[in-house]
């Protein structure tokens, strides 16, 4: 475990059809557990991960690996894991 998130060894890492069905199509996952973030998605056609904050604005992660998804949302903390792997990591844009 580091940064209180699993990372995958690289001969241990889930296929894509793994983690597609693990983790469903493009519909919305709720966070209950997390102060900072209500929801989440992710659209594996386009490497796309949408984050919705509890004050409700949406931001949009572009050329987001599947496979980091993956370990975001099995992280223990996924604001932990949001602000050191994915904050200022990635390209992105306010969409609400």
């Amino acid at each position: 475990m580091l940064f209180g998130f699993t990372m995958f060894p690289f001969d241990e890492s889930p296929s894509e059809a793994e983690v597609t069905s693990d983790t469903g199509s493009a519909d919305w996952q709720y966070i209950g557990d997390s102060e900072c973030i209500n929801a989440v998605k992710y659209d594996i056609k386009t490497n796309t991960l949408s984050i919705r904050f509890q004050d409700n604005s949406v931001y949009e992660y572009s050329d987001f690996p599947h496979l980091q998804f993956y370990n975001f949302i099995r992280s223990t903390s996924r604001g932990y894991f949001f602000n050191r792997a994915i904050r200022n990591n990635y390209e992105y844009s306010r969409i609400a």
